[in-house]
């Protein structure tokens, strides 16, 4: 069976796991949290929470009934709470979970856990397993492509103008695209390669606010021979309180689909040149997103309210 740390009477055992990284200062740092299914963590509570932990997403992993028809497969309700509210989805707060649970997994005889399920609040199951690379340990997860649309001509004014405020200059901009439900905040921007993002710095970030949308993904091509992947991104979000998403992996959902295209191509490589990095691995195949990370754990511990 499986030994998943086990919650006492407000007692939560607790982790935080660097995803889409091996190293404990790279990557985007998660709490991963492990409540009873009987416990009585409030909503408000898991959000005081997540806003005490200060750190990019708290993830709380309630475990659910295992099937005897589905041996090797360990499922959980998963809930994802930035400082000031809950969103949907996201990735490196799931990939980071899968670190810590596979971790905390003990094979005995017969019985082999390979898979992991994560149910949403939505009602969403992302599915989870171990993969190897090169040798190294990954995590998969499964989500959904998103479609981006060609921006409209007036969304296309409105965020040039928002990226010129905010950048203190005109941006050089390939390509702009809209996501479609459920990425619709979303917005995809290529930048011409030349633009360097690596090292693109914002006078004022809070001007993105003006584009219309919450999520920034800006990206471009890899051909300089400076990095070995298919592309580079970054991604900031200053509406949601944080200017820029360290390693976002929901953001390859659109971008996924965008490189595979362009390339010919449906297994890519991905690298977000953020302050901290971070790598990525994505494979697009029709409706699905296979979204692939390291991570790294680097404290455990146990919560008492």
């Amino acid at each position: 069976m499986s030994s998943i740390p086990t919650p006492g009477p407000r007692s939560y055992p607790t982790a935080i796991a660097n995803a889409f990284t091996q190293d404990p200062f790279g990557g985007n740092p998660a709490a991963i949290i492990f409540l009873d299914p009987s416990n009585t963590l409030t909503q408000a509570e898991r959000q005081k929470l997540a806003k005490s932990l200060n750190q990019p997403i708290a993830v709380f992993l309630t475990p659910t009934p295992a099937s005897a028809s589905r041996p090797g497969v360990v499922s959980f309700e998963i809930q994802h709470f930035v400082a000031n509210y809950e969103v949907d989805l996201c990735g490196h707060g799931t990939i980071a979970a899968s670190k810590v649970v596979f971790d905390s997994v003990t094979n005995s005889p017969g019985f082999e856990t390979h898979t992991l399920e994560f149910t949403t609040t939505e009602g969403v199951v992302i599915s989870s397993r171990q993969v190897v690379f090169e040798d190294e340990e990954w995590f998969e997860i499964v989500l959904p492509a998103g479609k981006a649309r060609d921006a409209t001509g007036e969304e296309e004014g409105r965020i040039l103008v928002a990226f010129a405020r905010a950048m203190g200059k005109e941006p050089r901009i390939k390509y702009l695209g809209v996501g479609e439900p459920p990425f619709q905040h979303h917005l995809l921007v290529v930048f011409e390669e030349s633009e360097n993002i690596e090292h693109l710095k914002f006078v004022d970030a809070k001007a993105l606010d003006a584009s219309g949308f919450e999520c920034h993904v800006v990206t471009t091509d890899s051909t300089s021979g400076k990095f070995p992947e298919d592309y580079i991104t970054r991604m900031f979000a200053p509406s949601g309180g944080e200017d820029e998403d360290q390693v976002c992996g929901s953001a390859n959902c659109t971008m996924g689909p965008y490189w595979a295209a362009q390339k010919g191509i449906t297994e890519l490589k991905a690298r977000q040149v953020s302050e901290r990095g971070g790598k990525l691995r994505v494979g697009v195949y029709g409706d699905n997103i296979r979204l692939r990370g390291q991570a790294r754990v680097t404290s455990l511990g146990r919560l008492f309210l």
